[in-house]
Order: structure tokens, then sequence, then C-alpha cells
């Protein structure tokens, strides 16, 4: 599948790839349900000088929502699923199928990133890049916010501060 060429996911790559990020992204999800591709959006908007609103992320959730929701959760859960149980499978084949969905799955986030791109509003600021990070990181405990009205909790501002 050919995809176009998109900021948002080149952005991502390295992003995604530094030491922790990923596991501060799991930590994210795990606890409040989060999207992550709806955090790095957060991120990468403040990157451009952007900081996201509360009426911009929801905007953002509900734009994506059902891809998400159906595709990308769908195939997370299968995946996960067969992990350790390959349900009557031959074991060997259960992993190529699970190694084929993991494909799927990235392309799925990948097509979360097609969708979410064009929705960056056009209200960039010029700021250095001190402020550009704390812009992300309250984007993202925003984020938070809407999944849990008790707000991050010191751990997840950690993992805010190491993605960002």
């Amino acid at each position: 599948m050919d995809f176009p060429q998109n900021e948002f996911w080149d952005w991502m790559l390295p992003t995604y790839g530094r030491p922790g990020v990923s596991p501060a992204c799991l930590r994210l999800q795990e606890r409040h349900d989060l999207d992550v591709n709806l955090v790095l959006y957060a991120v990468w908007a403040a990157a451009n000088g952007v900081e996201l609103s509360e009426s911009d992320l929801r905007g953002a959730a509900e734009h994506v929502s059902r891809w998400h929701g159906v595709v990308v959760k769908g195939l997370r859960s299968v995946r996960v699923d067969l992990k350790g149980d390959p349900h009557g499978a031959p074991a060997e084949l259960a992993e190529a199928f699970r190694d084929g969905l993991k494909a799927l799955e990235l392309a799925s986030e990948r097509m979360e990133h097609v969708i979410l791109s064009p929705l960056l509003p056009d209200t960039s600021v010029d700021v250095d890049l001190a402020e550009r990070h704390r812009m992300a990181e309250r984007a993202v405990e925003r984020y938070v916010c809407m999944h849990d009205a008790a707000g991050p909790d010191e751990g997840d501002r950690l993992a805010i501060a190491t993605i960002v």
C-alpha cells in the first residue's frame, strides 16, 4: 500500500523511536485509554507552533474515533489475543499471521496520521523550543483530563515529559 507523503508520520517515526517514548505512550494509553496517535498529534502540533485546545482535541478525536475504534483497536485486539494463545492453529503459522497483523496495525496507525494531518489548525506562533515543549505538555495534559477528571499523576507527567 502506498501512502501519500505525510509530515506528521515523518516526524513521528524518529520521535517514537527515541529512548523511553514508546513505553511512555503505552503508559498513557493503558492508564487513560488514550489514542497514542492523538497524544503524538498534540506534540507534533506544538512542534509546529500550535497549541491544541480542548476543542481542537475533541474535534480530532471525533474525526478519527470510528477509524481508531474499529480498525486500529480491532487489529490490536486480535494481535494481542494471539500473543500467547494460537487458538488451535499451529504455533508457527499463528506467529506468522500475528506478524502480518502487526504490519496491518502499523498501516492502520499510518492511515490515522493521514486522517489527522489536515486537521492541524492554521494558528502557528513563532516561539522558542522551550515554549513549544510547554505547549505540548499542556495539550497532552488536556487530552488526559478529557479521559480522566483527576488529570495526570506524577508518573503521567514524567511520561508526558519523556514524549515531549
